[in-house]
């Protein structure tokens, strides 16, 4: 494969070139993928943003499909019914019914330039080049996963694994080889039933280097639930329940490789519904005349909701802790803007990143850019008794103006 648009046919067994197959002029193929009956393949071609179809048993091109801008991996489902194109231009994966030789589905990434793609019994993957993000999307539900690689990883260009999908191997480009396993099982260790709700605790399962979160089903895992948001530690509360039910319940981790196996279930009784009381009947009583209230100032009640006093040009910077409250009591709300000069849209998401974790927690990602405009702006709402809270800080180059 390469710029003369052909792709060569090798003989494993003498390692020879037994046919040279022809796409087309400036083609440029950059990746190949065989069904898994050996009967066809798909090569993507960067210069025509489309993918061609081989049938193997003439070594004959048969058919061309438009994808996304610039496709460059592509990988079969275990029954070769769907494959899937990572658009590295575009940040989508294109889904393809081999059947008829269709888009079916665009998937939208959380990041672009995705080059590397893999499929394994759970997820597709796909990893941004210009990060150490991995990102994947689960083949039942469609929830999209997002993950860092870890310490040492840049540039993923490379997805491979075994045929059964256990474990994976991701190059990067800093010469660092990520390896990806499914996580271990959570251990509940108590279930307890409340008003329309269970609460379960459990010892935190090991995602093997990736971000994890917790499902849970009641149904013996025919279906599994997402709580929103995302439950990252014990313990979860599960609502919206029948009164007076017992429930049988089973936990599983999720990362962005793969689902984790369930938990053995264990079983809670939610609280009966109470004795219905009647109404009284209201007194009618004068209304009072309200008097002025003067309202008190409302600020962060600690460090976790100040704005930090510089911002790294190159790394990652908490803007707004974990459960940041004012004095009143009230959930900061922080809001990042960055901008740079004359700088387009896909250029500021190159060099900056926010990052939402649990119980309000803000980080930024910055790449190295140390004319980069950054604004936090934090709020919390008014309440009977304090004013509204409302603060912005500029930082150029990381500095706080």
């Amino acid at each position: 494969m390469g710029g003369d648009g052909t792709v060569s046919r090798i003989a494993t067994a003498s390692d020879t070139v037994t046919a040279t197959i022809a796409l087309g002029d400036n083609y440029y193929p950059y990746s190949v993928a065989i069904s898994p009956d050996g009967t066809f393949a798909y090569v993507s071609n960067t210069n025509r943003d489309s993918v061609s179809r081989i049938d193997l048993s003439s070594n004959t091109v048969v058919g061309a499909i438009d994808v996304g801008d610039f496709p460059m991996g592509v990988g079969f489902n275990s029954d070769g019914s769907k494959a899937y194109v990572a658009n590295a231009n575009s940040g989508t994966v294109s889904e393809i019914d081999t059947a008829t030789d269709a888009v079916v589905r665009t998937i939208t990434m959380p990041g672009r330039d995705v080059r590397a793609l893999a499929v394994t019994p759970d997820r597709v993957l796909t990893a941004e080049y210009t990060t150490d993000d991995l990102y994947a999307v689960d083949s039942t539900s469609s929830q999209i996963f997002e993950s860092t690689l870890g310490v040492g990883a840049y540039g993923p260009n490379s997805i491979s694994l075994p045929s059964d999908g256990s474990f994976a191997y991701v190059v990067n480009r800093t010469g660092y080889v990520s390896r990806l396993e499914a996580p271990t099982t959570p251990t509940v260790t108590s279930a307890v039933g409340g008003d329309k709700a269970i609460t379960v605790s459990f010892d935190p399962a090991d995602g093997k280097g990736l971000d994890v979160s917790y499902q849970y089903s009641l149904d013996s895992g025919s279906t599994w639930n997402s709580p929103d948001p995302a439950v990252t530690g014990s313990p979860m509360t599960i609502p919206g329940l029948n009164p007076g039910t017992t429930y049988a319940v089973k936990m599983r981790a999720v990362t962005a490789f793969a689902n984790g196996p369930a938990s053995s279930a264990v079983s809670a009784t939610t609280d009966p519904a109470p004795d219905p009381t009647p109404t009284p009947t209201p007194t009618p009583t004068p209304t009072p005349t309200p008097e002025p209230v003067t309202k008190k100032v409302q600020k962060a009640a600690d460090g976790k909701g100040q704005p930090p006093a510089r911002i790294k040009v190159r790394g990652v910077t908490v803007v707004t802790g974990r459960n940041a409250l004012t004095n009143a009591g009230q959930s900061i709300r922080t809001q990042v803007v960055a901008s740079l000069p004359d700088a387009t849209a896909q250029g500021e998401v190159r060099y900056v990143k926010v990052i939402r974790g649990p119980q309000g927690l803000v980080k930024v990602r910055t790449y190295g850019r140390p004319d980069l405009k950054i604004v936090v702006r934090q709020h919390a709402p008014a309440t009977s008794e304090y004013k509204a809270f409302s603060t912005r800080s500029v930082y150029v180059g990381g500095v706080r103006r």
